[in-house]
């Protein structure tokens, strides 16, 4: 059962609960505390402004490494419609002759955000990941991601359009929970739920696309992806 009085991980700038935007399925109540635990979304992370400031410096790290061309299918075939790219200057820890100005201090509120609503105050990142989704017809397929790309905490800005993340069992492929991203609010997972569920972004096409009874429409979506450190977490 879900305690009476959250945790402040569980709740929003505003007070409210998370499980607003978190649409379990009945058949795994008995797992909500563990995934709660291990979940964190802030709404409103960034104002219209910064999100102005990260969707046009990513624009230009991307058009830089991919022109206007975006992928049809990931190596791995879990992406499809993406352009993605590393924004080394947009890390915490460049320093300032390097760093980029613009996007520098956002990172690090995000990164700290992480931190202390997740107590893990000593968690270090890898530099930002940027993944543009190119429009509704793009998605992401079911997947757990790697340990060689990705630690114990996924985390992200996400920009433009809201999306529906769909969490499944890995072993049954039973749907558990899903997610309402909203634009411009900052998520993470960890744990728990980064490594017993495969997850994924539905196409806007596809009826799945949906959170309680309603079409999500998504357009283009861009996320700045934050990764804890890798050497950090073999160790």
């Amino acid at each position: 059962m879900i305690p009476l009085r959250l945790h402040r991980r569980y709740l929003t700038t505003n007070g409210n609960s998370i499980l607003q935007f978190i649409q379990f399925n009945p058949k795994f109540d008995g797992l909500k505390d563990k995934i709660l635990k291990d979940l964190m979304i802030i709404p409103n992370f960034v104002d219209s402004t910064t999100q102005s400031i990260l969707v046009k410096e990513a624009d230009k790290k991307l058009k830089r490494t991919w022109g206007k061309v975006y992928e049809e299918n990931h190596f791995d075939s879990v992406i499809q419609g993406y352009r993605e790219c590393i924004a080394s200057d947009w890390a915490e820890d460049v320093g300032q002759e390097f760093a980029n100005a613009k996007t520098q201090p956002i990172i690090k509120n995000a990164a700290n955000q992480v931190r202390e609503r997740l107590g893990m105050p000593n968690l270090t990142f890898s530099p930002p990941h940027i993944l543009d989704l190119r429009d509704g017809q793009s998605g992401i397929r079911p997947h757990v991601d790697h340990l060689k790309a990705f630690g114990s905490i996924i985390s992200g800005i996400c920009l433009i359009s809201p999306c529906v993340i769909v969490f499944k069992d890995k072993n049954t492929n039973e749907e558990c929970f899903r997610l309402l991203l909203e634009a411009n609010c900052l998520y993470a997972q960890k744990d728990f739920v980064r490594f017993n569920f495969t997850h994924e972004i539905p196409m806007t096409e596809d009826d799945n696309h949906s959170f309680r009874g309603k079409h999500i429409i998504r357009n283009r979506r861009i996320t700045v992806m934050l990764r804890d450190n890798l050497v950090q977490f073999q160790k």
